[in-house]
């Protein structure tokens, strides 16, 4: 019996023993589990801050140089303006009428472009706000060679008639088809006809008015065309100043 108590004693402490160190195996996993998870954790958390932080770093590094550029590219152009004066009294002839009306187009698209700013938001009212204070006025000036129109829709083209018509009395003509006095003197396109010489006098006039109106048309627009692309390029500091 005193053997068979000592035995039973010596599994009990084993026993007792497996179970302490299994519970303390087991807390020291938890333990290890929880600081893992902890500094993955903190692992992760970090990695997109070091992320977001380079981004926003490139950011601020790259904002300073566009800024410096944009402030460049304008005070290129404020300084070509501001020698304005410098550059129209040493020109000569048509040189002198060109810096003119550049400095007026220049002056004209930084208008449109300070109030196209300030109502970027409302589109609407930028498209009306120039439709009336520019684009009325364009309409009208590309129009003009039109006018020469007028003559021939009245008088009519060669041998089409226009509004006033043409005599259609067959009695009213000679035989070299000639409007003669006798017969056509109650004729109501008399005048027409006695004044044959001056309508194709006028109608000559009105070719030549129409066709050098068409080409100042066309200078003109390619001449504001040419200067809105030396406004950009001056505005974006990508034209050379000439002083002079």
């Amino acid at each position: 019996y005193i053997i068979q108590g000592t035995f039973s004693k010596s599994i009990e402490n084993i026993n007792k023993h497996h179970k302490i160190s299994n519970t303390n195996f087991f807390r020291l996993l938890a333990k290890y589990e929880q600081h893992r998870e902890l500094r993955d954790t903190r692992f992760r958390e970090k990695f997109p801050d070091i992320n977001l932080h380079k981004n926003k770093r490139n950011v601020s590094d790259h904002i300073p140089i566009y800024s410096e550029v944009r402030s460049k590219a304008s005070n290129n152009f404020d300084i070509y303006m501001k020698g304005y004066k410098d550059r129209y009294m040493k020109k000569k002839g048509l040189y002198k009428l060109d810096c003119y009306y550049e400095n007026k187009l220049f002056g004209k698209f930084d208008h449109m472009c300070d109030v196209a700013e300030k109502m970027r938001n409302d589109k609407k009212r930028v498209k009306r706000f120039f439709f009336k204070k520019y684009g009325i006025g364009l309409i009208i000036f590309a129009l003009l060679p039109s006018l020469g129109l007028i003559f021939h829709i009245f008088f009519g083209v060669g041998k089409n008639p226009g509004i006033y018509g043409i005599c259609k009395e067959n009695t009213h003509f000679s035989t070299t088809n000639e409007h003669t006095k006798p017969a056509g003197d109650t004729c109501q396109y008399k005048w027409l006809y006695e004044k044959i010489d001056t309508i194709e006098t006028y109608g000559y006039i009105s070719y030549i008015y129409m066709a050098s109106l068409i080409i100042i048309v066309l200078l003109t627009v390619s001449y504001i065309f040419i200067k809105f692309i030396k406004y950009e390029k001056l505005k974006a500091g990508k034209c050379k100043m000439n002083i002079k």
